[in-house]
């Protein structure tokens, strides 16, 4: 596989795990070869996200409506495996969430207990309606050593303007501000865990995974912690591919 072209590798590849945003989509309309790349994959497609706002299921019927048909299942998001994360160590525990409701619901669904008050644990997103009364509650719950878990370090988020706003990262820096010491465990990519997910669920080898995006930091050391191979693309400068496009005609 290290040897053949990008679309080989692809056609070849066990699993192929994409990330969202500045690869599939930017501005909320889909990136030149996001379709041909679904195409291509096939059964083998996963979509990646480092997203902690939105569940799978709400990002499938949005992109299915500007006409990228993602199932539900083929999404994993950050949000959702921050969640999986909790109730796989430390069980249906309650929990201080700040989140958007759609995640509030989805810990509900799976036996979480929100509780801002005597939380086994802090659990840390994208959250919009984010308060000083909440920011202070949360850091008086970790300088009692009450565990942080972060979903994504990610610093900002491209609204569908293009226009970035404050993701989840930006968030950790509050708490990092007043705590320098805190020790947080984050989930989302680079974290492998997520493309390992994704990998077990369609019953692949990491080694045969082939990991597309955007962005170095996340998705280029998400896969050289799993051994899969990687596929830069967009502005990044050390990218040779601007979109999927350009990619599927190597």
């Amino acid at each position: 596989m290290l040897s053949c072209s990008p679309r080989d590798a692809i056609e070849q590849a066990g699993v192929v795990l994409v990330d969202l945003d500045g690869c599939m989509i930017a501005s909320g309309k889909p990136l030149p070869g996001a379709k041909d790349l679904i195409e291509v994959a096939g059964s083998r497609f996963f979509l990646v996200t480092n997203n902690s706002s939105h569940s799978a299921l709400e990002l499938s019927e949005w992109l299915n409506s500007i006409g990228l048909a993602i199932s539900r299942s083929r999404i994993l998001t950050a949000g959702e495996e921050t969640l999986n994360y909790v109730l796989d160590e430390y069980g249906q525990v309650p929990i201080m969430l700040l989140a958007s409701q759609s995640i509030h619901n989805r810990a509900i669904s799976i036996g979480l207990r929100v509780d801002e008050f005597h939380p086994s644990c802090v659990v840390l997103m994208r959250d919009t309606d984010l308060t000083y009364a909440k920011l202070s509650l949360a850091i008086k719950h970790l300088s009692n050593r009450v565990p942080l878990i972060v979903s994504n370090p990610d610093m900002s988020h491209p609204e569908a303007d293009g226009r970035p706003v404050p993701e989840t990262g930006s968030l950790l820096s509050l708490f990092q501000a007043v705590l320098p010491d805190i020790r947080a465990k984050v989930i989302g990519k680079p974290n492998p865990r997520i493309f390992r997910r994704a990998v077990i669920e369609f019953g692949a080898d990491v080694h045969q995974a082939v990991i597309i995006g955007d962005n170095p930091d996340t998705d280029g050391k998400g896969a050289e912690t799993l051994g899969s191979k990687f596929f830069l693309v967009g502005r990044h400068r050390d990218s040779r591919f601007e979109t999927l496009k350009e990619l599927l005609k190597e």
